[in-house]
Protein backbone atom coordinates (compact mmCIF):
# COMPACT_ATOMS: atom_id res chain seq x y z
CA UNK A 1 0.00 0.00 0.00
CA UNK A 2 1.39 3.38 -1.02
CA UNK A 3 1.48 6.25 1.42
CA UNK A 4 2.11 8.89 -1.23
CA UNK A 5 -0.87 8.35 -3.51
CA UNK A 6 -2.41 5.44 -5.39
CA UNK A 7 -0.65 2.10 -5.10
CA UNK A 8 1.54 1.49 -8.19
CA UNK A 9 0.94 -1.68 -10.21
CA UNK A 10 2.77 -4.86 -9.22
CA UNK A 11 6.12 -5.64 -10.80
CA UNK A 12 5.81 -7.41 -14.16
CA UNK A 13 5.92 -11.14 -13.20
CA UNK A 14 8.36 -12.04 -15.99
CA UNK A 15 10.76 -9.23 -15.04
CA UNK A 16 10.37 -10.15 -11.36
CA UNK A 17 11.28 -13.78 -12.05
CA UNK A 18 13.97 -13.41 -14.73
CA UNK A 19 15.18 -9.80 -14.53
CA UNK A 20 18.73 -8.82 -13.58
CA UNK A 21 19.33 -6.17 -10.90
CA UNK A 22 20.24 -2.70 -12.12
CA UNK A 23 20.12 -0.73 -8.89
CA UNK A 24 18.50 -0.44 -5.49
CA UNK A 25 16.63 2.72 -4.50
CA UNK A 26 15.06 4.27 -1.45
CA UNK A 27 11.97 6.42 -1.73
CA UNK A 28 8.21 6.53 -1.85
CA UNK A 29 6.54 4.07 -4.20
CA UNK A 30 4.99 6.60 -6.58
CA UNK A 31 8.21 8.61 -6.91
CA UNK A 32 10.12 5.40 -7.69
CA UNK A 33 7.41 4.27 -10.13
CA UNK A 34 7.62 7.56 -12.08
CA UNK A 35 11.42 7.46 -12.20
CA UNK A 36 11.63 3.78 -13.26
CA UNK A 37 9.00 4.36 -15.97
CA UNK A 38 11.07 7.29 -17.26
CA UNK A 39 14.19 5.07 -17.40
CA UNK A 40 12.28 2.31 -19.25
CA UNK A 41 10.84 4.79 -21.75
CA UNK A 42 14.14 6.56 -22.40
CA UNK A 43 15.97 3.23 -22.84
CA UNK A 44 13.14 1.58 -24.75
CA UNK A 45 13.68 -1.45 -22.51
CA UNK A 46 11.87 -3.71 -20.07
CA UNK A 47 12.54 -2.30 -16.61
CA UNK A 48 10.42 -2.65 -13.48
CA UNK A 49 10.83 -2.66 -9.73
CA UNK A 50 9.57 -4.10 -6.45
CA UNK A 51 10.24 -3.55 -2.77
CA UNK A 52 12.40 -6.03 -0.89
CA UNK A 53 12.99 -5.30 2.78
CA UNK A 54 12.01 -1.65 2.30
CA UNK A 55 14.49 -1.16 -0.56
CA UNK A 56 13.25 -0.85 -4.14
CA UNK A 57 14.96 -3.37 -6.42
CA UNK A 58 15.07 -2.14 -10.03
CA UNK A 59 15.34 -4.99 -12.54
CA UNK A 60 16.00 -5.22 -16.28
CA UNK A 61 15.02 -7.99 -18.66
CA UNK A 62 16.73 -8.01 -22.04
CA UNK A 63 19.97 -8.39 -23.93
CA UNK A 64 23.33 -6.64 -23.45
CA UNK A 65 22.48 -3.79 -25.82
CA UNK A 66 19.24 -3.16 -23.96
CA UNK A 67 21.16 -3.21 -20.67
CA UNK A 68 23.60 -0.60 -22.03
CA UNK A 69 20.66 1.64 -22.95
CA UNK A 70 19.20 1.22 -19.46
CA UNK A 71 22.51 2.12 -17.81
CA UNK A 72 22.84 5.20 -20.05
CA UNK A 73 19.29 6.26 -19.15
CA UNK A 74 20.05 5.77 -15.45
CA UNK A 75 23.20 7.89 -15.82
CA UNK A 76 21.25 10.68 -17.46
CA UNK A 77 18.14 10.56 -15.27
CA UNK A 78 20.02 10.08 -12.00
CA UNK A 79 21.19 13.69 -12.29
CA UNK A 80 17.70 14.73 -11.16
CA UNK A 81 18.03 12.65 -7.97
CA UNK A 82 19.67 13.90 -4.78
CA UNK A 83 21.10 11.75 -2.00
CA UNK A 84 18.55 11.71 0.76
CA UNK A 85 15.90 12.97 -1.67
CA UNK A 86 12.83 11.08 -2.78
CA UNK A 87 13.85 8.79 -4.41
CA UNK A 88 17.60 8.30 -4.36
CA UNK A 89 19.88 5.52 -5.57
CA UNK A 90 21.05 3.29 -2.75
CA UNK A 91 23.34 1.01 -4.80
CA UNK A 92 24.07 0.32 -8.47
CA UNK A 93 24.86 -3.14 -9.78
CA UNK A 94 27.49 -3.82 -12.42
CA UNK A 95 26.40 -5.37 -15.71
CA UNK A 96 29.51 -7.54 -15.48
CA UNK A 97 28.41 -8.92 -12.12
CA UNK A 98 24.64 -8.50 -12.07
CA UNK A 99 23.80 -11.21 -9.55
CA UNK A 100 24.40 -10.49 -5.89
CA UNK A 101 23.37 -12.17 -2.70
CA UNK A 102 20.38 -9.86 -2.40
CA UNK A 103 18.22 -12.88 -3.15
CA UNK A 104 18.29 -16.30 -1.50
CA UNK A 105 21.49 -18.07 -2.45
CA UNK A 106 21.84 -21.84 -2.82
CA UNK A 107 25.62 -21.67 -3.27
CA UNK A 108 26.34 -22.74 0.29
CA UNK A 109 24.61 -24.38 3.20
CA UNK A 110 24.04 -20.92 4.69
CA UNK A 111 21.16 -18.79 3.45
CA UNK A 112 21.84 -15.16 2.62
CA UNK A 113 19.09 -12.59 2.45
CA UNK A 114 19.28 -8.86 2.01
CA UNK A 115 23.07 -8.75 1.63
CA UNK A 116 24.46 -6.30 -0.89
CA UNK A 117 27.99 -7.31 -1.76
Amino acid sequence: MATDGPTPPDCDPEIFKHGQPVLAMVGSSNAIERWVKAVAEKANARVDWHYSGGIAQVLHLGNKESRRRVEAAVDELSKQLQHGGNPYIYRRFSANRPRTLSRWSNRSSRRHYGCFL
